[in-house]
């Protein structure tokens, strides 16, 4: 004899498989229609990264030599659209001279010109050019570049 709070359970092993075997034996084609597509619809937003070096030129020649150690404190700004949104800023490079800005953009990723600047520390002056345009395409996602700093005698 089965047990009366066993019955739901019974009910439930017993059921599943008679309404597996129920939607096998029914043509359900009819009943729901999916449009067909040739291609899905994706969303997605668009990420941009610069990744930005500073470095103390000390011999001026504006070239990150071997022997040149990175320079911390260099500010970074960036001017462009949605150039504020993830990135802290300014930007200000570690004591490894690096300073990572993310970007981001609602919808698809489109061509787009960003411009950064780097503002060196007191006491350094400029030994490659401060400012620097990166112009993405649809399908670029990264710029990167260095500014090298010289300390000045005064």
């Amino acid at each position: 004899m089965v047990a009366i709070n066993n019955l739901p359970r019974i009910l439930v092993v017993l059921l599943i498989p008679v309404m597996l075997l129920a939607c096998r034996l029914t043509d359900i084609s009819g009943i729901f229609k999916v449009p067909a597509t040739s291609t899905p619809e994706i969303l997605a937003d668009c990420f941009r990264y610069f990744k930005l070096s500073a470095w103390h030129d000390l011999d001026g020649n504006g070239s990150w030599d071997s022997s040149e150690p990175p320079l911390g404190g260099v500010e970074f700004e960036i001017e462009g659209r949605f150039a504020l949104m993830l990135s802290k800023y300014p930007c200000i490079s570690n004591q490894d001279g690096q300073c990572t800005i993310r970007i981001w953009s609602p919808g698809m990723c489109t061509a787009s010109d960003y411009k950064i600047t780097a503002v060196p520390p007191e006491s350094y002056i400029p030994q490659t050019p401060t400012t620097i345009t990166c112009s993405f395409t649809p399908v670029e996602f990264t710029c990167e570049a260095q500014f090298g700093f010289r300390e000045t005698t005064e």
